[in-house]
């Protein structure tokens, strides 16, 4: 699995059930509608991808790297474990690529990757971390490199796109879960993607958490997964589960 970022509804356990969605498409052109961490995006073979997220952080970030591989790395081979260095890339720059590197290490650093407070660990099981952080780059560089990157809102990102030969991956923030993203959705939003979905030309597969509002809107998906939710080290939590439905057509 090629993985980057860590970031908040990542799909690292589905990937397997999303790829087998997508592989039985037949489509050659993938849009990931809510790009997050790319890590969906990344494992699916498609000829064409398009990347997108309404998020600038997430867009400069790919962007900066897709052009600047190369001065990423180099500005990585200075860089130190520190709080006060966190502290201090919590401001922006007037420079997108400085923007990019302070977003990466902000992500690395801090708990679950939202870049809200310092926390670091070298023991991380199978993270990303300073360590490690130039191989994982390099490895989803081969990908990223031929992404067309957008950032538009979910309506015209799939207006722009639809055709019989694409399929959409929507990964929308949870609904009524408002303290994982910086981008949330209204419930007119989510009515809007189902509106959408009804008349889309292409194919789609839609993954979204499980509450009353959804079952309501969308109905009875086709698939339905408990999932363990997973700590930042790794280690599993008995206690906490979450259901993802997945809806396609």
């Amino acid at each position: 699995m090629i993985s980057l970022l860590r970031y908040p509804g990542g799909k690292f356990y589905m990937l397997e059930d999303i790829k087998e969605i997508f592989n039985k498409s037949g489509k050659t052109t993938v849009i990931d509608v809510f790009g997050g961490s790319g890590k969906v995006l990344m494992n699916l073979d498609a000829k064409i991808k398009v990347y997108n997220d309404i998020n600038n952080n997430l867009v400069n970030f790919f962007t900066e790297l897709r052009e600047n591989k190369e001065l990423v790395l180099k500005k990585l081979d200075y860089i130190l474990n520190s709080r006060e260095l966190f502290e201090r890339y919590r401001k922006k720059s007037h420079d997108n690529l400085e923007n990019a590197f302070r977003f990466l290490y902000m992500n690395i650093m801090s708990f679950n990757g939202q870049g809200r407070s310092y926390s670091y660990s070298t023991k991380r099981n199978k993270s990303i971390t300073l360590v490690n952080i130039n191989k994982a780059i390099n490895k989803s560089y081969n990908d990223i490199k031929y992404w067309t990157i957008e950032r538009l809102d979910f309506r015209e990102i799939i207006k722009r796109y639809d055709s019989e030969n694409s399929f959409f991956y929507l990964d929308p923030p949870y609904h009524n879960i408002t303290d994982l993203y910086d981008d949330n959705l209204k419930d007119e939003d989510y009515i809007d993607i189902k509106k959408i979905l009804d008349r889309i030309k292409g194919k789609y597969l839609l993954n979204i958490n499980e509450d009353k509002f959804v079952l309501d809107l969308f109905g009875e998906p086709q698939l339905r997964k408990d999932f363990t939710n997973f700590g930042i080290n790794g280690r599993n939590n008995k206690k906490s589960k979450r259901i993802e439905l997945f809806y396609y057509n």
